[in-house]
């Protein structure tokens, strides 16, 4: 009811705000551009959502001419050298003084609609319906360049962490034009890249943030890039070969050989809740060998074979060069490892290459690697080498691939010195980022501020979520958001957060099933009733 009388404004006041929002195109901005500016009216058709009267403005900042990028492997091409940070700003007509960055993803390179999309509450209001205003952008170059874009050196720094200060910046000097004030809080949220980009936020920029929510964050994705050419070189040892030679990593592991994984670590790992319905929410504690599926005989539906425990010994021990040293975190067994996503990221099907394969050869190729590579085999490239890569540096390449992307400083004196709040979740079956390796950088955080880490920072642990969504046994869907501004704004620290199961396609929980996410090292534990009800679970240490 709220909502409806806060839409039912009279046409005197919804003129003014039109008239506002026409204004935006004539503004200056400094290095950049309002490009459009156009009222929205609140029945505007949006897919699966209704979304409130605003003024949607579109803009782009620092356009320049850089290297030309090459486009599919074909070499350079004129067209593809121009660059420029492109962005999009939604303001709605009942503003509660809130601003919202929502994250990229992947390589980014597209202006995603601004509309606030919360991504672990995907199905939920969207953060522009909440009275924010929200801001999204491409990082600096667009889709047409893809990895390529990393032959620039400026594009790569825009894309490790420069857009990001100079969008909010501008976001906010566009909304003290329209509103007549800045915003009082500001939030930053995004998955995956966009988790890297939200730590960038506050490491880089925490006088800018009040609020940072780090989903799956890939905040050492160079390293995560070489486990992924190192992880496809284990798998490709289990894998046969096409009568041409070529590796058919999708047959490496048959969707009955992920199954039977994935319910011996269900028995084994999944009653520390006590229940034994298969959740693990400590994931860094319960160890699993794949050993005791190794087949005594022929391989069979039932069991695996050597080189298949081999290939899962070398994955999830973690990435390393051939003389054992460390490239990246190990990872958990979770029963995650069946899903679809899990494959889609590590294996690939017999239609589709691993995304391993793609995106992260691809960024491994052109982002990472110091000086960009002419060629790349996934199947062939040195991990040590790969390794020198992304710190190495040049005089046309002045920041490393390790300066411009890690996301790994524990010095926060900006961000907590207006009590900004952290917030990061991961799932333990994410196949691109180890959930172990953001235990550890929580791990260093406590290390740094002891008992007081609690008060502005909190680690949650979803069991059995693939990367950002997804998993078939995934409480996947919950709303992270409500639980900061609570936090940041009425100074109510999250506890246990209610997070809801059958969300994402392929679940096979019960529809409404609800448990409660808790804030690292505690899990849930269940007390009584209805095991489908998070009011039957209490957060305790595991």
């Amino acid at each position: 009811m709220a909502l409806l009388l806060a839409l039912a404004v009279c046409p005197q006041a919804r003129a003014a705000d039109a008239n506002s929002c026409a204004h935006l195109a004539q503004i200056h901005l400094p290095g950049g551009v309002v490009t459009s500016a156009k009222w929205q009216e609140a029945d505007a058709a949006y897919p699966g959502k209704t979304l409130p009267a605003h003024c949607l403005v579109d803009g782009v900042l620092d356009r320049r001419t850089g290297q030309p990028a090459p486009t599919n492997g074909t070499g350079p091409a004129a067209s593809n050298d121009q660059y420029a940070i492109h962005f999009e700003l939604r303001l709605p007509q009942q503003w509660a003084g809130r601003f919202f960055y929502q994250g990229g993803g992947g390589s980014d390179g597209i202006v995603n609609p601004a509309t606030g999309v919360i991504p672990s509450w995907r199905d939920g209001p969207r953060a522009l319906s909440r009275g924010f205003a929200v801001v999204s952008s491409d990082a600096g170059h667009t889709q047409d360049q893809n990895a390529g874009f990393g032959v620039d050196p400026q594009a790569r720094i825009d894309y490790g962490y420069a857009s990001i200060g100079r969008v909010a910046e501008v976001a906010k000097r566009v909304i003290r034009d329209f509103y007549g004030e800045r915003p009082r809080w500001s939030y930053f949220a995004g998955c995956s890249k966009g988790g890297q980009e939200a730590l960038q936020a506050m490491q880089r920029y925490g006088s800018e943030f009040d609020g940072i929510i780090s989903g799956d964050p890939g905040y050492r994705l160079p390293h995560a890039a070489i486990a992924q050419v190192a992880d496809t070189q284990a798998f490709s040892r289990a894998a046969p070969k096409s009568a041409d030679g070529r590796v058919q990593l999708a047959r490496a592991f048959s969707q009955q050989d992920l199954d039977l994984v994935a319910s011996a670590v269900r028995h084994q790992c999944g009653a520390s809740d006590g229940t034994d319905d298969g959740f693990n929410y400590r994931p860094d504690v319960c160890k699993f060998d794949p050993v005791v599926l190794q087949c005594r005989a022929g391989k069979t539906d039932e069991c695996l074979s050597a080189n298949q425990v081999q290939a899962l010994h070398a994955v999830f021990d973690g990435a390393r060069t051939p003389d054992g040293h460390t490239l990246y975190t190990p990872w958990p067994y979770d029963s995650g490892i069946a899903s679809a996503n899990w494959r889609e990221w590590k294996l690939g099907d017999e239609q589709h290459p691993s995304r391993a394969e793609t995106l992260g050869a691809g960024s491994m190729q052109y982002v990472f690697s110091t000086p960009p590579r002419s060629a790349f085999d996934i199947y062939t490239v040195s991990t040590a080498d790969l390794e020198q890569s992304i710190d190495r540096k040049t005089a046309e390449y002045g920041q490393s691939a390790a300066e411009f992307m890690d996301a790994d400083s524990i010095d926060l004196a900006a961000f907590r010195s207006h009590g900004g709040k952290l917030l990061i979740y991961h799932g333990g079956s994410d196949p691109v980022f180890s959930v172990l390796d953001t235990i550890d950088y929580f791990k260093r955080l406590q290390g740094a501020y002891g008992r007081h880490t609690a008060d502005f920072a909190r680690l949650y642990v979803v069991p059995g979520m693939n990367h950002c969504a997804g998993g078939d046994y995934a409480l996947d869907s919950f709303d992270s958001l409500d639980a900061m501004v609570k936090w940041v704004e009425h100074g109510q620290a999250p506890q246990a957060i209610v997070a809801h199961a059958g969300a994402s396609a392929g679940s096979k929980l019960p529809a409404g099933m609800t448990r409660p996410l808790c804030p690292y090292p505690q899990g849930a534990k269940y007390l009584k009733g209805d095991r489908n009800d998070a009011g039957s679970f209490a957060c305790a240490r595991q």
